[in-house]
């Protein structure tokens, strides 16, 4: 008894191209997406630590200037300036001192002591800043 093959008919061979179009479609747009929040995620990333990183620059350097004492710090009025790079980080750290005067006897009560850092993430122009304010008394 000879046995008879079953061939499928056309209909049912496959997919047809408009399904894989449609499949390849719904890939792309998975994987554009999960690549999105992916670069996303990162730069993100990359924000908090370089805000973790001024942060400790700027409260280095403000505790250096409580340590050192009223009596040695800058000139009031004058922004001391300089220049920073720690790995790919760069910007710019000002100190600045204002000379305070509560009585309006003429004379300086306390000193106000600012320090700023200021840089610019991942090469865009947007400029970030962390600043420390404190006062020092004599």
């Amino acid at each position: 008894m000879a046995r008879k093959i079953k061939f499928w008919k056309s209909s049912q061979a496959g997919f047809t191209i408009a399904e894989n179009l449609v499949s390849i479609f719904l890939l792309s747009f998975t994987l554009t997406g999960g690549m999105r929040f992916y670069h996303l995620s990162s730069e993100m990333m990359s924000l908090v630590v370089h805000k973790k990183m001024t942060t400790q620059i700027v409260d280095m350097a403000m505790e250096n200037l409580k340590h050192a004492g009223y009596a040695s710090l800058p000139s009031a009025g004058t922004a001391q300036i300089q220049s920073l790079q720690v790995g790919r980080l760069s910007g710019q750290q000002s100190i600045l001192v204002t000379d305070i005067d509560d009585t309006g006897l003429g004379t300086t009560d306390y000193k106000k002591v600012e320090v700023t850092l200021d840089w610019t993430q991942g090469g865009k122009n947007t400029l970030r800043q962390v600043k420390a304010i404190t006062y020092i008394t004599p």
